[in-house]
């Protein structure tokens, strides 16, 4: 990978990363990274545990991390160790082209303890009350993100998620607007939690899809597995695998009903299963997943029941199979795609 190359994930790196000192493409190679390989997520944690114990978990605006870790050897080379200062090994991945790294002054595969803890605590300097905040947003694609504690989440299109780079000792706290499936890791003595713009969700370890805001301004969470708390001004509520909570930021009321809808990680899997399922609504997830705008020109085809299986089809085909199965027209006309046809029996 081309920017693997321009970047390469060492030690020096990751600090950069701890301290904001990454952009927003660098970030996104950091999770590409995180994902390519387990091995990746261990030297990840290894060297954040080194930063975590200087307690170094304030924002720096402006870092020079050469110059930092230029001093840092200087003042190493006057600095005895003492016996509980033993140098630790951190392995880093190997690369095909070793002159990438010719460019950093920095040492790619040993750290002492000793001095990334220097490091960490002068680039580090407190400015402020807060850790680090990474935003991670999404535009025309989904993609996948791994937190630093080990959650896996998959964000649709146009979504956003704000998180710290290190995660408090009482509770792991993220802001989130858009839609995403999370799946949370377990950790009873720091709960997840996610604050939206009208409600809070609060999960100790589980998978559900979250979506702050439908086309009819709702915000809705479906649980597909283990057990999350909802709560709004109003009320708190929990719900388990299988239970939709819907909230209504205009009447101020918050649902717990059985979730009926099977396609509602098609943005994720790309699956649309439909059993005696009604045109319109067949339809209308259509044209949710692919963007499109399809409509019925017959009023009278919405209740046509449709039972077919699409996995990552192409629109065109997907069309054609819902025509020939119904026995439907297709025309194309202004942006917009009709079906039309007699009503069903």
């Amino acid at each position: 990978m081309e920017n693997a190359e321009k970047y390469p994930i060492d030690e020096a790196f990751l600090v950069r990363y701890f301290v904001n000192d990454t952009t927003e493409s660098e970030n996104r190679l950091v999770q590409d990274w995180l994902l390519q390989n387990p091995e990746n997520s261990k030297v990840f944690a290894e060297v954040q545990k080194l930063w975590v114990k200087t307690g170094a978990l304030r924002r720096q605006t402006s870092v020079d991390v050469d110059s930092a870790w230029q001093k840092m050897q200087a003042k190493m080379k006057k600095m005895p160790l003492e016996s509980s200062q033993t140098a630790k090994l951190i392995p880093i991945q190997a690369r095909k082209k070793t002159n990438s790294w010719s460019g950093l002054r920095v040492a790619a595969s040993v750290v002492l303890v000793l001095g990334l803890g220097w490091l960490i605590y002068n680039l580090s300097k407190p400015s402020g009350s807060l850790s680090a905040t990474v935003a991670f947003k999404t535009e025309n694609k989904a993609q996948n993100l791994v937190l630093n504690d080990g959650t896996k989440i998959f964000l649709n299109k146009k979504s956003k998620i704000n998180y710290p780079k290190n995660f408090d000792k009482k509770a792991r706290v993220v802001e989130f607007s858009g839609e995403a499936y999370f799946e949370v890791k377990s950790n009873p003595q720091q709960p997840f939690q996610i604050k939206t713009e009208h409600l809070a969700v609060e999960v100790l370890g589980t998978a559900f899809n979250l979506q702050t805001e439908t086309p009819q301004g709702e915000t809705i969470l479906i649980v597909q597995e283990g057990r999350v708390r909802v709560s709004t001004e109003q009320a708190s509520e929990e719900y388990t695998a299988g239970e939709k909570a819907i909230y209504n930021p205009q009447t101020k009321t918050l649902q717990k009903v059985k979730n009926n809808n099977q396609n509602y990680l098609a943005y994720k899997t790309l699956e649309l299963n439909f059993d005696q399922t009604p045109l319109r609504e067949v339809v209308r997830q259509i044209n949710e997943l692919y963007e499109t705008k399809i409509e019925l020109a017959n009023p009278n085809l919405a209740n046509c029941l449709l039972t077919v299986k699409f996995v990552n089809q192409d629109l065109d085909m997907l069309l054609q199979i819902i025509a020939e199965t119904l026995a439907l027209k297709i025309e194309k006309k202004n942006g917009i795609i009709l079906l039309d046809g007699e009503r069903c029996e």
